[in-house]
C-alpha cells in the first residue's frame, strides 16, 4: 500500500532521509581533499609519463611517422586520439602536463551532480 506520493507509510531508512549540512559539508570537504591530493601526485614528474608518451606519438603523427612501427615508443591509443590529441605536441611540456591535469580533474565537479540526476 503506498501513498498519494507514492511512498510507503512508515519507511523511513537511512537512504531515504536528506543529508544534514554538516554531512554534506564533510564529504565536499573530503572530495576536495582527495582531488586535490590526485593532483600534487599528478604533479610529480615520475607520473607525467603518459602526457610524455601522447606528446610523443602525436609528435611523430605529425611529423608524418607511423606511430605505432616505432618500437621505443608505446603508443596505446587509437588513431583517432592520437589525432584528437596531436595539438599537445605544440606546446611546452609543462603547458601540456598542466592542460592534461585540469582535463582529468575539472570534470570531477560534475560527477556528484550527474549522480544524484541519474538515480
Amino acid at each position: 500500500m503506498t501513498s498519494s506520493t507514492g511512498e510507503a507509510p512508515g519507511f523511513y531508512g537511512p537512504l531515504f532521509t536528506r543529508p544534514r549540512s554538516r554531512e554534506i559539508r564533510l564529504w565536499a570537504f573530503l572530495a576536495a581533499l582527495n582531488l586535490g591530493i590526485g593532483v600534487l601526485l599528478a604533479l610529480q614528474p615520475e607520473r607525467l609519463s603518459d602526457v610524455a608518451i601522447v606528446m610523443g606519438s602525436a609528435a611523430d603523427w605529425l611529423r608524418g611517422l607511423d606511430v605505432y612501427a616505432e618500437p621505443g615508443l608505446l603508443a596505446v591509443y587509437p588513431p583517432h586520439a592520437i589525432v584528437l590529441l596531436s595539438p599537445l605536441a605544440l606546446l611546452p611540456f609543462t603547458v601540456t602536463a598542466g592542460c592534461w591535469i585540469v582535463a582529468n580533474v575539472f570534470p570531477a565537479q560534475w560527477d556528484p551532480k550527474l549522480g544524484i540526476h541519474v538515480t
